[in-house]
């Protein structure tokens, strides 16, 4: 089997290919993920995982056969604010606090695309995640 290209640097990602035993490339995406304007708090994971996709499409020469690209993004989101990954253990204890005694999303998102096809398919998965609550 002929390896995908994984989207994405992501630790996470690359070892949910190797337990499936797909094999796989890593090319980073240069995508900024800068939220659009108009665009749904909800659609953005899938937003996202379509540009860093096609970002790594548009790099592969016009001459060379473009295989598999998987690409993917997550985000959490509670009422109407997105969580980005914590930048520190600061940040963090804000996160699981604002989390406590409430039910959140989980928002992932993959983009798939057959070069061969030329065809691009996406999926989203929205996951309602409740904590309790959670002493200091």
């Amino acid at each position: 089997m002929e390896p995908i290209i994984l989207a994405s640097a992501s630790p996470r990602r690359q070892e949910i290919l190797t337990k499936l035993q797909i094999p796989f490339k890593v090319m980073i995406s240069d995508f900024d993920e800068t939220k659009p304007d108009g665009i749904e708090l909800e659609k953005i994971p899938e937003y996202f995982a379509s540009k860093k996709v096609e970002s790594i499409v548009k790099k592969i020469p016009s001459n060379q056969a473009i295989p598999w690209v998987f690409g993917a993004d997550t985000m959490v989101v509670k009422g109407k604010k997105a969580y980005g990954k914590p930048q520190d253990i600061d940040e963090a204890k804000k996160m699981l606090k604002d989390f406590s005694g409430v039910t959140h999303s989980v928002i992932t998102s993959i983009a798939l695309f057959n070069g061969k096809n030329n065809y691009l398919s996406t999926r989203t998965c929205v996951s309602k995640v409740t904590f309790p609550e959670l002493s200091e």
